[in-house]
């Protein structure tokens, strides 16, 4: 399959997850934190298509919610991410050496501490929510980014553009938003796009965890919590999030795959 057709049908995918995730639960009409315990753990039927869980509550109209939650956190994250990345990149590949070499240590240091337990002790000491999430996630995912950034701007910095563009005296921060940036975006738009599938795969991690979003208000993560205790006797509370999840994450990692061989082809 051809990258274009790769980007086309894993676009189509991921907005017609966004567009559930938008519109699903309006459109769909459940109150998902309702609860009915004379229906707990009622299996897929004409009155709860997905079943309920162990409270009784609409499988399918958690699930909504929780695609909004799962991927605004995701979506969030990463511009956070992105935007630090780039404005860290684009000051060590354009500033003098002695700061290019300081921030490049910071960001190598930052690098070597495993993301997973900073992403924990940040939430342990903010505590558990959905703004500690994203801020905790995205302040741990720059890095890759500002490497690739600082790669590419000491690569352009000395091209005729450039360099025409000093000689007639444009300061630093136009003349890389009018000159530099535009050759950025592929590299910057990929990388995004990859990271935002790992940054819900974290967000699931950690609220199936107990340390991400908190009931009742759902995401994928703990609803595959608390499917936990009725594994075997309520295995749709289970395999619905989870394939929810895994749909999520393949689209965009197939996204950002498709998006990097159509705009970097031959790398």
């Amino acid at each position: 399959m051809t990258p274009r057709r790769r980007l086309q049908l894993a676009g189509v995918t991921f907005l017609a997850l966004a567009a559930a995730a938008v519109a699903g639960p309006a459109l769909y009409g459940v109150d998902p934190n309702a609860l009915d315990f004379a229906r707990a753990g009622a299996p897929p039927g004409a009155l709860h298509p997905l079943g309920t869980d162990e409270s009784g509550r609409d499988v399918l109209a958690r699930l909504l919610v929780g695609a909004r939650i799962s991927l605004a956190t995701g979506a969030a994250a990463m511009l956070l991410a992105v935007s630090f990345g780039t404005a860290v990149g684009a000051v060590a590949g354009l500033a003098r050496p002695r700061l290019d070499a300081v921030l490049m240590r910071l960001t190598d240091a930052v690098l070597a501490i495993p993301t997973i337990f900073v992403v924990i002790t940040v939430i342990t000491f903010l505590g558990p929510s959905v703004t500690t999430l994203v801020v905790a996630i995205g302040a741990t995912s720059w890095m890759g980014l500002a490497r690739l950034v600082r790669g590419e701007l000491l690569a352009l910095r000395h091209q005729d553009f450039v360099e025409a563009a000093v000689a007639l005296g444009d300061p630093p921060i136009p003349r890389f938003l009018r000159h530099l940036l535009p050759h950025l975006w592929p590299t910057i738009l990929v990388n995004a796009t990859l990271g935002m599938g790992s940054a819900l795969l974290t967000e699931s991690a950690l609220s199936f965890l107990g340390l991400g979003v908190q009931p009742p208000a759902a995401s994928w993560g703990n609803m595959l919590s608390g499917a936990q205790s009725a594994l075997f006797t309520a295995p749709w509370l289970a395999i619905f999030p989870g394939l929810m999840i895994l749909a999520a994450v393949v689209t965009i990692n197939v996204l950002g795959d498709a998006l990097r061989d159509t705009l970097h082809p031959g790398e």
